[in-house]
Parts: structure tokens; C-alpha cells; sequence
């Protein structure tokens, strides 16, 4: 299960989402697309699998991208999240 790590600090902005890593004070931005994903996932941990699927349908529909592209784009950016720190339980 793929979570929001504890002491995350998020500022939704509209069309970006602006996050503060807990530990070091570093800062991340959040484009539109990403930032659908972070909000899915501030509703509580959710299997990867359901998320990456949720996602890349909202952005297959929403964007001129193919389902299996953002599905990849998906993956590629939780495993950013998770290397920066930023959430627990996704796949390196």
C-alpha cells in the first residue's frame, strides 16, 4: 500500500501542488497531472496497482496520452515520490 509519509506538508495551489519533505525542508512542485495523484493519495493508502490504473485513466481521458504511456508515467513519478521521501510502499 502506497501511502503519504508522515509529516509531509502539501499546498494545493489549483493547477499545481507545492510539498515540504519533512526531514530537510526541501521543496517539490507538483504539475496538474501530478498533483491528480497526490490527491488521491492524501485519501489514504492505496494499493499501487488501483492507483496507477486510476490515474492513467484520468489521464488517458484528459490528456492527449496513451493509456499504457501514463500508466509508465505513473510508476516513473511514484518511484520519484518514494526516492525523495515523500511516500511509503511504492515499488523502486
Amino acid at each position: 500500500m502506497i501511502q503519504v509519509r508522515a509529516g509531509v506538508l502539501a499546498a494545493d495551489l489549483g493547477e499545481e501542488i507545492v510539498l515540504l519533505h519533512p526531514d530537510d525542508g526541501a521543496y517539490f512542485a507538483l504539475n496538474e497531472t501530478g498533483g491528480q495523484l497526490w490527491r488521491l493519495l492524501c485519501a489514504g493508502p492505496v494499493a499501487e496497482d488501483t492507483l496507477t490504473e486510476a490515474v492513467a485513466e484520468q489521464l488517458a481521458a484528459g490528456w492527449m496520452v496513451d493509456r499504457r504511456t501514463a500508466e509508465d508515467d505513473v510508476r516513473a513519478l511514484l518511484a520519484e515520490l518514494a526516492e525523495c521521501g515523500l511516500v511509503t510502499g511504492a515499488q523502486p
